[in-house]
């Protein structure tokens, strides 16, 4: 299995999530166009858009089916898209190493959340 997965707050590098990929290879990060980045506290959310707006990604290749569920778990995707039971959904980025997998909300979070205004997550303590 060889699944890439792009990933914009706390599953990155120094964040408590990125735990769950120790087993997978960060391939580089950069920035994607098509989402807004909201913050939900102590984590983020993206919404897609149709500007110029976009948000910075790790990339990661991720080979191992357990590491993925558990991923897919933390983030409430059932693990087929437009699923009923997701809280966060998937759609596929281009990224300089190939088709990624990144989560977004479903949901509408613009006026309801603060914006994050330059698409990168920093850590929030």
């Amino acid at each position: 299995m060889k699944h890439l997965l792009a990933v914009y707050g706390t599953l990155r590098e120094g964040h408590g999530n990125n735990r769950l990929l120790r087993n997978s290879k960060l391939l580089g990060t950069q920035k994607v166009p098509g989402f807004k980045m909201y913050s939900l506290g102590g984590f983020p959310a993206i919404n897609k858009v149709d500007d110029d707006s976009s948000i910075e990604i790790e990339v990661y290749e991720v080979t191992s089916s357990n590491e993925l569920k558990d991923i897919y778990r933390l983030e409430g995707y059932t693990g087929k898209r437009d699923a009923e039971g997701n809280w966060y959904d998937t759609t596929d980025v281009k990224t300089d190493f190939g088709t990624a997998e990144v989560f977004y909300f479903k949901g509408s979070l613009e006026g309801t959340r603060s914006l994050v205004e330059d698409g990168v997550w920093k850590r929030q303590w």
